[in-house]
């Protein structure tokens, strides 16, 4: 048993690990995925290390992945390790109900003409991980043109989907639909990330999603690559490991074009956002895209440092049930990280202005950030009282009344 300092030093080296699981896993992840478990890094870690990072990879979703790999390359697990050969077989069995029903909603789709474009984790599941149950998800996203996104909606209704509690139409998707007998929700979209990006605008940039089903489409891989850059950084307001391990697997796999990725992130105005999300891409896990002679704008080391700090801050087994998982705003951390994503990766102020034809001190450009994500902004009080932790109880109520507050501070002030 040790005593006096030795077990001093065994206590602190357990907080550093737990503190810094995110950098271990972040290493490990690179050596067994992109570069075949060459350094051995996981193997190097002593016990504490090994369960940090087993811990983080759960809750990162990434504990299926993190498994597939270990087994394939020999990796030995701790005996007593939560993430076993059941754990995977029980995401397999999720993945493959996700199949079956995706299955059904396309057949039903092109009986009635209706087509649609597969997003995000729908279609990368398929393409980008080498196994069926590695890319665990909670909702099946598909974009619909104008003209078929309400079709589809009544036809989902006919199946037996039903709103979800509290769900309404937003700016991107129409209301979430549930089924009581399939394991995963569907959101309709009329455009993605930035609300700008209309169904209409980004469908140019689908195409046949041969291997899946020949009735419906996807993105192309330059602009697959950049709504998940889009998605992570406007949508989540902070940096979620998944989706930039993601972003590196596209990368890998489907080897996007710089020229057409250039080109799509200049016509949707995105290319700040695709700046950060590929130096962290490169940073982390060793994959880039050469787009030649400074064609996209440097990013700063301090950025990545800070990419880096907000992953292995919030994603680590201590901080798991904290209050920033929750989205909650009076945690500082969440403010922090807010200031540092709106002054970083959102639009430049001077372009605001002259998108609002305003002067760059104009209240417009606060109203701007507050109205394309009042959800984050303006969500009342008693909606994070300790009696509603779960963000999924947050009603209609509680965003209707956001809303019209922010349309009549609005109005008052003739910012219309």
């Amino acid at each position: 048993m040790q005593t006096g300092n030795g077990a001093n030093n065994m206590e602190k080296n357990v907080k550093i690990n737990q503190k810094h699981a995110g950098k271990l896993l972040l290493k490990t992840l690179r050596d067994i995925i992109f570069e075949e478990n060459k350094n051995n890094v996981f193997q190097k870690l002593d016990s504490n290390s090994r369960d940090a990072v087993i811990d983080c990879a759960i809750n990162n979703k990434l504990a299926a992945l993190f498994y597939y790999y270990c087994r394939e390359l020999d990796i030995e697990l701790p005996n007593d390790c939560v993430i076993d050969r059941d754990y995977f077989l029980a995401a397999t069995s999720l993945s493959m109900r996700r199949e079956t029903q995706l299955k059904n909603i396309l057949t039903a789709f092109a009986k009635e003409n209706i087509q649609g474009a597969l997003l995000k984790g729908a279609y990368t599941a398929e393409v980008c991980y080498p196994h069926l149950g590695l890319r665990l998800m909670s909702d099946l996203d598909i974009l619909l043109l104008p003209d078929d996104i309400y079709r589809a909606k009544r036809l989902l209704v006919s199946m037996g989907y039903k709103h979800f509690q509290g769900s309404i139409d937003n700016a991107k998707h129409l209301a979430t639909l549930c089924h009581p007998n399939e394991s995963l929700a569907v959101e309709l979209h009329h455009a993605i990330a930035k609300e700008y990006i209309t169904a209409e605008k980004s469908w140019k940039y689908t195409i046949p999603a041969e291997k899946i089903n020949e009735s419906c489409r996807v993105f192309c891989p330059e602009m697959l690559l950049l709504h998940n850059c889009l998605h992570t950084v406007e949508e989540h307001f902070a940096v979620n490991l998944r989706d930039i391990l993601e972003a590196a697997l596209i990368i890998e796999k489907l080897e996007p074009k710089a020229e057409k990725l250039y080109n799509i992130a200049v016509d949707f105005d995105s290319l700040p956002e695709l700046s950060i999300l590929l130096a962290a891409v490169e940073h982390f896990f060793g994959v880039k895209i050469d787009f030649g002679a400074n064609k996209l704008r440097a990013v700063p080391s301090d950025i990545i440092d800070d990419l880096t700090a907000v992953i292995c801050n919030i994603y680590t087994p201590e901080t798991q049930k904290s209050a920033w998982l929750t989205r909650d705003v009076a945690d500082m951390k969440h403010i922090q990280k807010l200031h540092f994503l709106g002054r970083r990766a959102l639009l430049p102020r001077k372009q605001i202005a002259s998108m609002y034809n305003c002067s760059s001190s104009s209240l417009k450009l606060p109203l701007y950030y507050l109205h394309r994500f009042f959800r984050h902004f303006t969500l009342l009080p008693e909606a994070w009282s300790p009696k509603s932790k779960d963000r999924k109880k947050l009603n209609a109520r509680h965003i209707g009344l956001c809303q019209k507050r922010l349309n009549n501070f609005i109005s008052k002030r003739n910012l219309g």
